[in-house]
């Protein structure tokens, strides 16, 4: 904000950021989950090694989780004064 970025700019950024890592451990996961799937087929009975519904409500809920976790730093970063961040270093 000293530099002039706005409240709702530092706000969104923060969030952004934060997501965007939520979205590539999703994504890693996601990838883990189909090879881990068909080994476990392998060894469970009736276990399918891909069940589509599972994989998207399980996304779905983490990235919920992770926008609930971003949220309470990128309020408190945007509610920051720069005055008194800046005297604190």
């Amino acid at each position: 904000m000293a530099l002039g970025a706005t409240r709702r700019g530092i706000f969104a950024s923060t969030l952004y950021h934060g997501f965007r890592l939520a979205a590539m451990g999703i994504a890693l996961g996601f990838c883990a989950a189909l090879a881990a799937g068909r080994t476990i087929t392998s060894y469970l009975y009736g276990v399918k090694s891909y069940d589509p519904f599972t994989f998207i409500a399980v996304s779905l809920v983490l990235a919920f989780v992770a926008l609930l976790a971003g949220l309470v730093p990128a309020y408190r970063a945007a509610s920051i004064e720069p005055m008194r961040t800046l005297r604190a270093e």
